[in-house]
């Protein structure tokens, strides 16, 4: 089994992987190791690049499967090809440090964890759209960062506006659960 196969099965589940982190943070929150400021904004920033996100590439992310209707290179996508994923890697990094759950094993463990999930899945995505945009796809490549973003690179919407208000609305569930697991901890603060 190759590292596209592995991501073509992640990518399926990718919605639940986190909840054994989200569960742990929960369980084992520690008020006295607990980093609220620093994890909320972390959470802020990643839920706002996730939203500018899916305004640009449309409500297709929340799809079960690899998909693309067109192949997006402006706004977040003109500085790095994994926009979403560099938020969800900040709102999960923001629950960890709100929670000070397990500090720092829980931390570390995190780290590793989405890592070994989004790797196949963005070789596997890579390989569906190379597949289906052919060179455009490869010259994006070339000249975008794979993760970490490159803010000179910067190209605003060129022929639409991007879709705040569906971005918005498609984050219904992750809102949810957010605030739920966030509502969790601090009961246990106060409770426990």
């Amino acid at each position: 089994m190759n590292l596209s196969s592995i991501g073509r099965k992640f990518f399926k589940v990718r919605g639940y992987m986190g909840v054994p982190v989200f569960l742990l943070a929960v369980i084992f929150a520690d008020e006295g190791r607990s980093m609220p400021a620093l994890g909320l904004i972390s959470i802020l920033i990643g839920e706002i690049i996730r939203i500018w996100s899916v305004a640009y590439s449309g409500a297709t992310t929340r799809a079960r499967q690899i998909m693309a209707q067109r192949l997006v290179r402006e706004g977040p996508y003109s500085m790095t090809r994994n926009p979403i994923y560099i938020g969800n890697f900040l709102i999960g990094l923001g629950v960890v440090l709100f929670s000070g759950a397990l500090f720092p094993y829980l931390l570390v463990a995190y780290l590793i964890l989405f890592w070994m999930e989004y790797i196949p899945i963005i070789h596997a995505e890579e390989e569906y759209l190379s597949s289906k945009f052919g060179e455009e796809f490869e010259r994006y490549k070339r000249e975008v960062p794979r993760v970490f973003p490159n803010f000179w690179r910067f190209r605003p919407p060129e022929g639409y506006t991007p879709d705040i208000r569906m971005a918005i609305r498609s984050e219904k569930s992750t809102f949810f659960i957010l605030s739920g697991t966030l509502v969790a901890i601090i009961l246990k603060f106060i409770f426990l």
